[in-house]
């Protein structure tokens, strides 16, 4: 269950980083959404600074393929204590395919299998997500069993 912050605040180090990061996003400056919210990041003091930098990091980064931005980003929200249900379950989905994308097979069934345990046995597009994987790991008796679910 994700905790809920008490003060939804962030200090004046981190809004002078964060700031200029959301308007990059809007302004669809990837990289200089980036360089900000990793900037932010850096003088993060709470878990919320933390979480708001990390879901500007994870969307310029995803915007701009940036695998390695993308996992590291995603990674942090996914044990972030004020993320959770649908939010957690999303993020588990999302890194499965990014970390099918960067051949870490091995990652992205322990992803979604996460998301599709959250999820109550996972959506049909779920389970061809991980028939993508077992195929692409050589792996016939799994890929066809993701199949038949």
């Amino acid at each position: 269950m994700p905790v809920a912050h008490a003060a939804q605040e962030v200090s004046a180090a981190v809004f002078e980083k964060l700031k200029p990061a959301q308007d990059a996003l809007k302004a669809r400056d990837f990289k200089g959404a980036l360089t900000n919210a990793n900037a932010a990041l850096g003088v993060a003091k709470t878990p919320y600074e933390r979480e708001i930098a990390l879901k500007i990091k994870l969307s310029a980064a995803h915007s701009l393929r940036s695998w390695p931005d993308v996992i590291e980003a995603g990674e942090a929200l996914v044990k972030s204590p004020g993320i959770g249900g649908a939010e957690r379950t999303n993020l588990q989905r999302m890194l499965g395919t990014v970390y099918v994308q960067t051949r870490q097979y091995d990652k992205a069934v322990e992803n979604m299998r996460a998301a599709m345990q959250a999820s109550g046995g996972g959506t049909a597009q779920d389970h061809l997500v991980m028939y993508s994987i077992y195929v692409a790991r050589n792996d016939c008796p799994n890929s066809l069993a993701s199949l038949d679910r």
